[in-house]
Formats: structure tokens, sequence, C-alpha cells
């Protein structure tokens, strides 16, 4: 069942490492769009331009983007991997390596990826969604949140 509309954004600790960032980010207003990705997720990976795209679109806006890399078999479990293929998608954004899903499990992802959830500006949250489309969906939310109209 997914994380319900208007809940508070959950915790971010208990990663096992964070990747641009020397800890959890400590989020005390937003909007913020955390989203959920495993380095073998062909979905993941075909829609890393487009959410890139997005970040940087919005982050202008105040949008701020955590990526949280939660694992989806052994394969995944290589931080020194998650670091390489981290840049080489061009993750910018403080990435946890969310190696026994705890952060996942607070979400409610479900064993879902990609997912990806939209927090307003009082950190509750606004939108999720997920698998292929996933970020175009998200960025209607975005649009509304800032006020700007859906663009195609």
């Amino acid at each position: 069942m997914p994380l319900p509309i208007s809940t508070p954004l959950p915790s971010l600790s208990d990663a096992v490492l964070w990747l641009n960032a020397e800890t959890a980010p400590i989020c005390t207003e937003g909007p913020v769009l955390v989203h959920f990705w495993a380095m073998s997720c062909p979905a993941c990976k075909a829609n890393m331009p487009a959410l890139q795209e997005l970040r940087d679109s919005y982050q202008p806006y105040g949008l701020q983007t955590l990526a949280v890399h939660m694992p989806r078999g052994d394969f995944d479990l290589d931080l020194e991997r998650l670091q390489q293929t981290g840049t080489e998608l061009g993750i910018t954004e403080p990435c946890a390596a969310d190696n026994t899903h705890a952060i996942g499990d607070r979400f409610q992802t479900g064993g879902v990826w990609p997912v990806y959830f939209l927090f307003g500006p009082d950190l509750r949250l606004k939108r999720h969604a997920a698998g292929g489309f996933g970020v175009r969906m998200i960025k209607v939310g975005v649009e509304q949140m800032f006020g700007i109209g859906t663009k195609s």
C-alpha cells in the first residue's frame, strides 16, 4: 500500500552510505522530491535524463531533490559500483544507499522501482508515482505546486 497523501516526510536515516552528502539531509521545508532507484532497474536508468531535467528546471523555484538507491538484489549491494553508476547517471543530489530497505519501508514503496514522492512546502506528501511514466506524472504535480501549468 503506497504512502498516504498528506503523510509527513519520513526519516531518511539508516542509509549505509550517502553519495554527494556527508550525512542524511535534514529537510526543514519543502518542496522535496524523493526518488527511489536501483542500478539493476532498466526503467530507473531510462527515466534518469527526464528526472534530471525536472530537477534542474525546478531547482531555481526551490525544489529539493533526494535520491535513494534501494537494491533489487545482491548485484545492487556493491557500494563502489553504486558510486560509479551514480556519477555515470548524473546523480548530483544527495543519494542514500538503502541496502537494508529501511528507508524504502518507511516510504512504503512496496518494492517498486522507480518510485517518486513529491512533498509540498509543508513537507507533507502531495503526490506519488511509479514506473516508466512516473517522472511525467510527478512533473504535473511539480508544475501545479509552482503554479506553472502543464508543459509537454
